[in-house]
C-alpha cells in the first residue's frame, strides 16, 4: 500500500464474505489494483449525490459497472459506460478508493477474482447552477437515466450501508481528507 492510501475501515472477520474473509476500505488517490471486479461512479453536485436503482432491486445504489477481466483496459472500458449514466458536464474524474475483499478459501461459488478483489469507486462533480431547478441531463446525446439526485440526509439514509459509503465519508467537503 502507498502512503497516499489510508484504511479507513477495516471489517475483520467481515459479514458479507465468506469465513475467513476480510474487506478494507481504501481511500486512495490512485487507481484500485489489479484485479479489480466492479467500478462505480461517485457524481457530486455540492452536497448531493447521483444515485441509480440497483439492478438487483435492492434500493439505490451509485452508477455500476463489472469488469470483465479486471485488468486496467477493461477497467477503463467500465468506467467509460459509466460515464454515459451520468449527467452531463461530469468533470474531475478522479479516483476516490476501494473496497478490497481477502477470501483466502472462496467457496466454489464464489462470484469475485480470489483470494482478492477490488471494487474501485470514482469521483466527479457537475455544476447544476446553469441548469433549471438544478436538473441534469444525462448520458452521451442526452439519453434518459433512472438517476436523481439526493440530499445529504437522503443519500446517508440510502447508501450509508453500502461497503463503498466510508469514502464519501471521508472525503466529502469539509472532511480532513477532501479533494483526496
Amino acid at each position: 500500500m502507498s502512503e497516499r492510501e489510508v484504511v479507513v475501515v477495516r471489517h475483520d472477520p467481515c459479514p458479507w464474505l465468506p469465513p475467513g474473509g476480510r474487506a478494507d476500505v481504501v481511500l486512495s488517490a490512485q487507481p484500485a489494483p489489479e484485479p479489480t471486479a466492479v467500478v462505480r461512479l461517485l457524481v457530486t453536485s455540492g452536497e448531493d449525490v447521483w444515485v441509480v436503482p440497483r439492478a438487483d432491486g435492492k434500493g439505490l445504489d451509485l452508477p455500476t459497472a463489472r469488469v470483465t477481466d479486471g485488468v486496467a483496459a477493461a477497467r477503463a472500458g467500465a468506467l467509460d459506460a459509466l460515464l454515459a449514466t451520468v449527467p452531463v458536464g461530469t468533470t474531475g474524474l478522479r479516483p476516490l478508493g476501494f473496497v478490497r475483499n481477502t477470501v483466502p478459501d472462496p467457496p466454489a461459488d464464489y462470484p469475485w477474482p480470489a483470494p482478492v478483489a477490488h471494487f474501485a469507486v470514482w469521483r466527479g462533480t457537475v455544476d447544476r447552477s446553469a441548469e433549471p431547478d438544478g436538473a441534469a441531463r444525462t448520458g452521451r446525446d442526452s439519453q434518459e437515466s433512472d438517476g436523481r439526485w439526493l440530499g445529504p440526509s437522503a443519500a446517508a439514509e440510502a447508501l450509508g450501508e453500502r461497503h463503498w459509503w466510508p469514502l464519501h465519508r471521508r472525503a466529502a467537503p469539509g472532511s480532513v481528507i477532501s479533494g483526496a
